[in-house]
């Protein structure tokens, strides 16, 4: 991180709109996240669609406000620099995530291969060894279709893990797997954040989100458009 990068990702007064409607609105959503924070966001469940992850990847551009990851504007950073960066952000999509003519295989080493100089050994290395910590056979050759959908979500962790990324963006991580494989996820989360990862953690599960044992940095709780802090002692309440 740059000297003047004091924030990991900083949101600022960011408003979002689409001229077609199709994706829901954003209003004045400010939030800091360091080196090592976890901030945990708790999603309507009708309104699952926001796309804070987009934004905070740069692939949308807010219509109000600034982002800025590691101290400096998407929209100011040089194509070449926009991919250099995103290649320092791990993701869990909600959706399937895939490439389906492609094996499980390369689509979990692929973007370190393009991304860092580490080799593909060395990759695979730390992919079985995240699988293995996972509950999970080596990495497959097959194809992602060929496999169950819990399994799929729990590879998509590793993927998201591998090359200690600077920040970790998490959709819905834990749905359609087990409470056991989230506890797996949660403790590889805190492994990895001793590293200096930062993670934004979105969630439809209340019970998960006032879960104490994960230990939040900060927690907010999305109202309609409006992303609301939650304080301690008011998180503490409700558990």
């Amino acid at each position: 991180m740059s000297d003047k990068a004091k924030y990991i990702l900083e949101f600022k007064g960011v408003g979002f709109s689409d001229e077609a409607n199709i994706l829901p609105r954003l209003t004045g959503i400010d939030m800091k996240v360091s080196a090592s924070d976890l901030v945990f966001i708790l999603l309507e469940r009708n309104n699952t669609g926001l796309p804070l992850c987009d934004l905070a990847q740069g692939l949308l551009s807010p219509t109000e406000g600034i982002i800025k990851f590691m101290g400096e504007r998407w929209e100011d950073m040089s194509p070449s620099s926009q991919s250099d960066r995103r290649g320092r952000i791990g993701r869990v999509f909600h959706g399937r995530g895939w490439i389906s003519n492609l094996s499980v295989y390369d689509n979990i080493i692929l973007g370190q291969m393009f991304h860092s100089s580490s080799k593909a050994s060395d990759v695979v290395a730390q992919a079985n060894e995240f699988a293995q910590e996972l509950e999970l056979d080596s990495i497959p050759m097959v194809r992602p279709d060929t496999l169950r959908s819990d399994s799929l979500k729990k590879y998509q962790w590793v993927r998201a893990l591998l090359g200690t990324p600077s920040l970790l963006l998490l959709q819905y991580p834990e749905s359609g797997v087990k409470d056991s494989d989230v506890q797996r996820l949660a403790k590889l989360v805190e492994r990895m954040r001793a590293k200096g990862m930062a993670v934004i953690w979105t969630t439809l599960d209340t019970k998960l989100f006032e879960n104490k044992n994960i230990n939040a940095s900060l927690r907010y709780k999305m109202n309609d458009n409006e992303m609301i802090p939650i304080a301690e002692d008011e998180n503490a309440k409700a558990v």
